[in-house]
């Protein structure tokens, strides 16, 4: 089989997507499944995970400043102009 290119590819998705709209196509779900998102719980988690990651990054800087024997108050690079 040649594989196709993504033009074709595209030309193809295209086509199923105006087929599934015009219902030319129709869509049957999956049996068993119950694919209903909680985009409250959803946006929720996406909250936390950005939150945690934020203070991942804390943690490492703030080893980082002690492992380098850097002064926290200390302003240095380009923002030492704007900041001090």
């Amino acid at each position: 089989m040649k594989p196709m290119t993504k033009s074709m590819r595209q030309m193809r998705l295209d086509a199923f997507i105006k087929g599934l709209k015009n219902g030319a196509i129709k869509y049957v779900p999956r049996k068993g499944s119950d694919s209903r998102i909680d985009w409250s719980k959803y946006d929720r988690a996406q909250v936390n995970e950005l939150r945690d990651m934020i203070l991942f990054i804390r943690n490492v800087v703030d080893r980082a400043v002690v492992r380098l024997g850097l002064n926290e108050g200390e302003v240095r690079g380009r923002l030492c102009g704007i900041l001090s």
